[in-house]
């Protein structure tokens, strides 16, 4: 009963600072969450999305298309509930908030005790990036809490047979709804079906056939319905990029003629990017300090994970690396210790190929794509805790009250830099867009307005304006698709988005642009 009050406990703190003023923190949508928002309005309204296709699978947006599960969920919220950057982010709220749960049900499952158990809830609760991917709408957010869910049944299955056919036909919907939400899910099938393959292996064929062949046939249909995905994410892989393919040109020049055929070629090159992006992916500048170099990803000088975290992650990992070897080494093992290999494996092997979809990038090391990576390296920090008081034996008491802590302290610095200092640091977000495109509504409906501005522009209008569904589909010009096709907003209903104030027409008399100096939006009117 203790037990369970202090795991509500948790997960009250958790979902409070996922929930704690998300309509106002991050102040605006980025151009991503407003196209899921818009596009989900429009779907709702009318069944079309903004390229007037009847209820795709695939949404085009603004030619990086986007995955169909939180566009629906949004639509499906949008006929009961007010459309609001609220509701917006909602999904997110709730899916970050359910991955609290599923942290303490994948320790419990891993035979942790229910003391490490809450103790792995807790740092979920309070981790930097789970906060701060749970308070915007980020599709892979919504789609991790799927797939482990979905993971969670396929795995630590029931032993009845009625039961286990009953989990596994759900863990195999939950992990379709999840690559049908964000492209990693999918990414990740041909490593986990061999990973539940070996999980569920018995001499009886049915216990295993079922959910290995279910995950194939997923991987399938996605690799059908997703070429248009498959394409344009092709775009932004290492394998494909100029500026790498020059470095390719000079790389192979180190060589000597004979050596080129050997080291000189490109699938070595690969290697060694993908090899060393996966080494950032560990980095304390990444992970404590500075986090990735996209400013959506975390605050402003600060990575996403605590230091105390980070520290145990890395040791638990060397520990049931360690176990590992131990027990391939055992030549007769018990059932315990036969149970005990195949959870440390899960963790080492999910942990490494989490990290797939992220290092073969030219962003990398990258956030968004390693959600799975930080949700395994938080279980993992818990088997180091475990083994650093192990290892204290009589100071344990006291090194698990400086642990405790350290982990307090940097969740209040997290916390404050957050809720006090991050809502005067949201200049990436280019604040206050709203705000100008409603009051120029209110005040000049019938005026042009020329916007000086990114191509992405036209969603956030479309979407804070409320712009109907017959004024987009009559009023939205577009533009030619550049190198990688992506397709950007030249015109909705009285706006005008130009690349420079020169670009502006003589009849437009209303001009809106970033003003760098102050990091505001200004207005001027001729």
């Amino acid at each position: 009963m203790k037990n369970k009050i202090v795991l509500s406990l948790i997960i009250l703190l958790g979902f409070i600072l996922r929930i704690y003023h998300i309509h106002q923190l991050p102040s605006i949508l980025n151009r991503d969450e407003a196209a899921l928002a818009y596009n989900g309005l429009l779907i709702a309204q009318t069944g079309k999305d903004e390229w007037q296709q009847t209820l795709p699978l695939v949404f085009k947006s603004f030619g990086d298309y986007k995955l169909p599960g939180y566009i629906y969920t949004l639509s499906a919220l949008f006929s009961f509930l007010p459309a609001t950057d609220f509701v917006v982010r909602l999904p997110s709220v709730l899916a970050g908030t359910g991955l609290i749960i599923l942290t303490y049900l994948y320790a419990k499952k891993l035979k942790l005790s229910d003391q490490w158990s809450l103790f792995a809830a807790m740092f979920m609760a309070v981790t930097p990036i789970f906060i701060f991917y749970s308070r915007m709408a980020w599709e892979a957010n919504l789609a991790l809490f799927f797939l482990l869910s979905g993971l969670y049944l396929l795995l630590f299955n029931e032993k009845k047979k009625k039961n286990k056919q009953r989990n596994d036909f759900i863990g195999l919907a939950l992990i379709l709804v999840a690559s049908f939400t964000y492209n990693t899910p999918w990414l990740y099938l041909p490593f986990l079906l061999p990973l539940v393959y070996f999980f569920r292996k018995t001499k009886k064929k049915q216990d295993w056939q079922m959910p290995v062949f279910g995950l194939a046939v997923i991987f399938v249909i996605g690799f059908v319905l997703f070429q248009a995905i498959a394409q344009q994410k092709s775009g932004i892989t290492i394998f494909t990029d100029e500026t790498l393919l020059l470095q390719y040109g000079q790389y192979r020049q180190n060589f000597s003629p004979g050596l080129k055929l050997i080291f000189g070629n490109r699938y070595i090159f690969w290697l060694t990017l993908i090899f060393k992006n996966f080494l950032a992916s560990f980095s304390p500048s990444y992970l404590i300090f500075k986090g990735g170099n996209h400013p959506w990803h975390n605050l402003p000088h600060h990575g996403h994970l605590y230091i105390s975290t980070y520290l145990l992650g890395l040791v638990g990992s060397c520990v049931v690396a360690k176990n590992i070897d131990s027990l391939l080494k055992k030549k007769k093992a018990t059932k315990k210790q036969k149970i005990k290999l195949k959870h440390q494996i899960f963790l080492i092997c999910t942990l490494i190929f989490s990290l797939a979809p992220a290092v073969v990038t030219v962003d990398a090391p990258h956030a968004t794509r390693s959600l799975l990576f930080f949700f395994i390296f938080t279980l993992l920090s818990i088997y180091g805790f475990k083994f650093t008081l192990k290892l204290a034996k009589k100071q344990s008491k006291t090194l698990l009250t400086i642990i405790f802590v350290a982990v307090s302290i940097e969740t209040a610095l997290y916390f404050n830099q957050y809720f006090v200092e991050y809502p005067q640091q949201q200049q990436a977000y280019k604040p206050g867009f709203d705000i100008i495109a409603q009051s120029l509504n209110e005040k000049f409906p019938q005026e042009s307005v020329a916007v000086v501005a990114d191509g992405y522009q036209y969603i956030l209008a479309a979407w804070y304006l409320k712009i109907s569904p017959e004024e987009y589909f009559t009023t939205n010009v577009r533009q030619n698709p550049d190198k990688i096709g992506l397709s950007y907003g030249e015109q909705v209903i009285n706006y005008h988005f130009i690349a420079d104030k020169s670009d502006r027409s003589e009849k437009e008399r209303i001009l809106v642009f970033w003003d760098e100096n102050n990091n505001q939006w200004q207005v001027e009117r001729y």
